[in-house]
């Protein structure tokens, strides 16, 4: 399946989130991306957000029904873009994990579907620019 085309939101859904490497959703706000000291992990959230990738329900729907896997536990990042696409800034996780899920309703306008919330635990946040 080809990676969700994240473009036509670029103006108003700036902060991407991303499973290895791959763009997942695209997100308006985010809360708790914070870099502690390397042996901590954290939790972060990602509020109002659009996406058409199935692989994103079906990842925190594993994680939510199995948590005890290792299986479910992926590295990801979260960039934040500017109006063209560009990475400003990024934040990669390490073995993250889906620990809430708010959503799907579909937009009326169209066929992306409304994340309303996306909870996730990490063991490690790292930072950097671009």
């Amino acid at each position: 399946m080809p990676a969700f085309d994240l473009s036509p939101h670029f103006r108003t859904h700036r902060v991407l989130f991303l499973l290895d490497g791959l763009p997942e959703a695209a997100f308006r706000e985010a809360y708790g991306l914070e870099v502690k000291e390397a042996a901590h992990g954290g939790r972060f959230v990602l509020a109002e957000g659009v996406t058409d990738a199935d692989s994103l329900w079906r990842w925190c729907k594993r994680c939510l029904d199995e948590p005890h896997l290792a299986s479910v536990r992926r590295d990801g990042e979260v960039a934040l873009i500017d109006g063209d696409g560009r990475t400003v800034r990024r934040w990669r996780f390490r073995v993250g994990i889906c620990v809430g899920f708010l959503g799907p309703q579909v937009e009326p306008q169209g066929e992306t579907v409304a994340v309303h919330g996306l909870a996730i635990e990490h063991e490690g946040l790292e930072e950097s620019l671009r």
